[in-house]
């Protein structure tokens, strides 16, 4: 018991080291690559067995002068992506879903129709992009005017195609924001509930994650902006696949559930099997891309590595947007980092990369 209490204190006083060191690289750093990289804005989450540190730097919206916060939400794109497969897991849990049977068994409210192959096309599946669902991006986003229905996405309203079957299941990786609609059309017809009532529900209440959720006008939105610092107007994303406004702080603490807590609190939380959150967390068979350094897939993670060690990952972006978060399971160390700008695709991960080092 006393050597449980020492070790305990012992990584308190090793995180607050750590943190000490990141708030220096930060604060040294992250001004000059700002006025560098001509974004607005950036905000910072770092956990370490746990304990949280936020940060936040420049402006949410340069036109109106509106300072940038640890509790300005932004949205995450394709980082909504784990958390739609956290839901899932959740109702496999339950019993009510089954990863390897034919989604087309549970949909009632849309079809892929009567093709070959369809049989193959499962959870498992979907969730690690080897399902052979075609439609990655979604044509023209919707700026204004209601959301179109899940079936509405699926049949490609938004500008874009039908979703539907481009390669044979389970042969490799082909990565689709399509596919993730598809599963939310699953858990719609299997609960009842629209997608976003049942993540709020069933995932962002449960987890403590009061700053998440969806839409173009969630509440403490920043702006997102072009590269000539010009306001973007916010417009519909599909709600699983890319949907998703969220803070950093919220982000490590979705990450952070996927791993043992430091009091001992399982993976998933409850709220999944804590063999599914390392399910989720594990490379699935086939989820390997055909080139060389291409990414590797579980389940609604990209499985990465740095010198942390091997990571359970996913990057987000949209015009006016980029969102990356990370975390280290053997190290109890999550991370986020959110830029509301374009360029934050090409100067965010050097924010990541110079957190890591210090970490």
């Amino acid at each position: 018991m006393g050597w449980g209490r020492h070790a305990k204190q012992w990584s308190a006083r090793r995180a607050a080291r750590r943190f000490r060191a990141v708030e220096r690289v930060l604060g040294a750093q992250v001004p000059r690559l700002l006025e560098a990289g001509g974004a607005p804005g950036v905000s910072v989450a770092v956990s370490v067995g746990g304990v949280r540190v936020c940060r936040a730097y420049g402006w949410a919206n340069v036109a109106a002068q509106r300072p940038m916060t640890v509790g300005s939400v932004f949205r995450v794109c394709s980082i909504s992506k784990p958390m739609s497969a956290f839901g899932v897991m959740g109702l496999h849990r339950a019993g009510v879903l089954d990863l390897d049977e034919p989604v087309a068994r549970y949909l009632r409210s849309w079809s892929l129709g009567n093709v070959p192959n369809v049989e193959g096309v499962t959870l498992r599946r979907i969730l690690s992009h080897t399902a052979g669902l075609g439609v990655h991006h979604y044509g023209t986003p919707l700026a204004a005017g209601p959301a179109p229905s899940t079936a509405g996405v699926l049949s490609g309203v938004c500008g874009g195609t039908q979703v539907g079957l481009v390669a044979e299941p389970g042969a490799g990786v082909l990565y689709s924001g399509g596919g993730y609609t598809l599963a939310q059309m699953v858990v719609e017809d299997v609960t009842g509930k629209a997608f976003e009532t049942y993540m709020r529900e069933a995932v962002f209440e449960p987890l403590g994650m009061v700053d998440t959720g969806y839409g173009r006008t969630c509440a403490g939105l920043a702006t997102g902006h072009d590269r000539a610092g010009r306001a973007v107007l916010a417009s519909f994303l599909p709600a699983a696949s890319s949907g998703l406004c969220s803070t950093p702080a919220d982000l490590v603490r979705f990450w952070d559930a996927l791993v043992p807590g430091p009091s001992g609190e399982p993976a998933g939380r409850g709220l999944i099997l804590p063999e599914d959150a390392e399910l989720m967390r594990q490379a699935q068979a086939q989820a390997r891309a055909q080139e060389p350094d291409g990414p590797v897939w579980g389940m609604g993670f990209c499985i990465g590595s740095n010198r942390l060690g091997e990571t359970y990952q996913h990057a987000g972006w949209a015009d006016g947007w980029w969102a990356f978060a990370m975390g280290v399971a053997d190290r109890g160390v999550s991370l986020a980092v959110v830029i509301n700008s374009d360029t934050g695709r090409e100067w965010g991960r050097e924010v990541v990369r110079r957190v890591v080092k210090v970490l």
